[in-house]
């Protein structure tokens, strides 16, 4: 990527492909220009930092550190793909972790507001699939005092 340094070290893309650090300009290649030409007018070949695995970049700047310009960005963990589960699923998983039908029951029968324990019944005993953002899970994890990530539980609890 090339960079242009305008005053107060502020710095305009002029254009590049962030993934290989090649430049994208029609009918222009400052590929083809050394450093120091690049240097003469106040720009900077910049190569962007690594993307750390697992990790997907989701915006990036310029910024000079240690007197070189350099890429700088941003990044997120990669979104994980979190299975739905059967009500059989849920309950094999559970039952290794020491729970069961009676105790989702009584944490039902204990949800004082009759329609969100009736809605939460009938979820329970009606539901063909669980979905792992789902509140009545979260109310259900909390409930239940189970300590393992809601993911990773959808995902073993899939392969079950």
């Amino acid at each position: 990527m090339i960079v242009y340094e305008n005053p107060q070290d502020t710095f305009t893309e002029v254009m590049g492909d962030l993934n290989t650090g090649d430049l994208v300009i029609p009918f222009a290649n400052f590929d083809i220009c050394d450093d120091d030409y690049l240097a003469a007018h106040n720009c900077h070949r910049v190569f962007p930092d690594q993307c750390p695995a697992g990790k997907i970049r989701t915006s990036y700047s310029f910024a000079r550190v240690n007197g070189v310009v350099t890429c700088v960005s941003t990044f997120i963990d990669v979104p994980v793909n979190v299975p739905s589960i059967t009500p059989l699923q849920a309950l094999l998983w559970l039952a290794g972790h020491g729970k069961g039908d009676a105790d989702v029951r009584a944490l039902i029968a204990s949800i004082s507001d009759t329609t969100q324990r009736l809605t939460a019944l009938a979820y329970w005993d009606r539901a063909t699939t669980f979905k792992h953002d789902d509140p009545f899970i979260a109310m259900l994890w909390a409930g239940l005092g189970i300590t393992a990530s809601v993911d990773q539980a959808f995902t073993e609890a899939a392969a079950l």
